[in-house]
């Protein structure tokens, strides 16, 4: 009978230890996603104003774990700026965005080569 509640025991340990890591991984998506939704907007409102209209946005490359394989930049032309140009000049605004929020992921750093950007976000070359 004693082995029987000691069992109890730590099974309902686990069940709790489960429960808060699940409400810790929820809670920290939806942070992220705040996050990520505000930098998005300030990003394309910054992209176009520099740019004199051009469009840019981040995208998550897997929706529904967006930590697994990080964050895509994309940009469109619209002005007379080369690709390169404005890649390099839309990038330090988001990486400032990045590293002001508290609720996002910091990328350790970015670079532009052949009109494409990388950024790495939490150690991950996306």
């Amino acid at each position: 009978m004693k082995r029987v509640s000691e069992l109890d025991h730590i099974t309902d340990v686990r069940n709790n230890q489960r429960k808060q890591h699940d409400e810790l991984r929820r809670r920290r998506l939806d942070e992220f996603m705040a996050g990520f939704t505000v930098i998005t907007t300030r990003l394309k409102e910054m992209y176009q104003m520099i740019t004199l209209g051009g469009d840019a946005e981040l995208e998550l490359v897997d929706s529904l774990d967006p930590f697994s394989e990080g964050i895509v930049f994309r940009s469109e032309t619209s002005s007379a700026l080369s690709a390169t140009g404005q890649l390099s000049l839309a990038v330090p605004p988001w990486v400032g965005a990045m590293s002001t929020s508290q609720r996002a992921v910091m990328p350790c750093g970015w670079g532009v080569k052949a009109g494409m950007v990388r950024v790495w976000v939490a150690g991950k070359t996306v």
